[in-house]
């Protein structure tokens, strides 16, 4: 929350025309506190979602490497491909987060927020950064990181890269 409110506070002054988020809780909680200060509301799409992990949703990482040892080490070999049971791959992720960000992007004049996932930024970073895929997790997207991306003739730049703003003292 507090980093949700930094970003707020962060974003203030800025006149945003749309705020986008995920559908997911997180998503849309973080959303609705940034635009606190707009006087608009967040409008979820669940193109924006995070990566669907299918039977590995909800489990720690060393759950998941004891009770699927081989996925977890396919998965190891190759993040970009691999999906999990019932799950999509991070290629798949990327497929159904593109259009989602350019919609928002082609739909909205003025300056956009997308409160966004780490995965889904990453993958959104590496074609900004003109940075293969497979490469996505050498990005570093913390909690509450601001991304600042511009857009002109349909070319995206990044300006600022996983900034994150100080919470208030209280």
């Amino acid at each position: 929350m507090r980093q949700a409110e930094a970003l707020r506070d962060r974003l203030k002054d800025i006149p945003v025309a749309a705020i986008y988020c995920s559908d997911l809780s997180r998503s849309l909680e973080t959303a609705e506190i940034i635009a606190e200060f707009h006087r608009i509301k967040p409008q979820a799409r669940p193109g924006l979602r995070e990566i669907h992990l299918g039977e590995w949703d909800g489990l720690l990482f060393d759950e998941v490497r004891l009770r699927y040892p081989d996925e977890y080490e396919k998965r190891g070999r190759d993040f970009l491909h691999f999906k999990p049971p019932g799950a999509e791959s991070f290629l798949d992720c990327a497929n159904r987060s593109y259009p989602a960000i350019l919609e928002a992007v082609r739909a909205t004049c003025g300056h956009i927020v997308i409160v966004g996932h780490a995965g889904v930024n990453r993958l959104w970073l590496c074609r900004i950064m003109g940075k293969p895929m497979d490469t996505f997790f050498d990005i570093a997207q913390d909690y509450g990181c601001l991304n600042l991306i511009t857009e002109h003739n349909n070319t995206f730049h990044l300006d600022i890269l996983n900034q994150t703003p100080r919470p208030a003292s209280r």
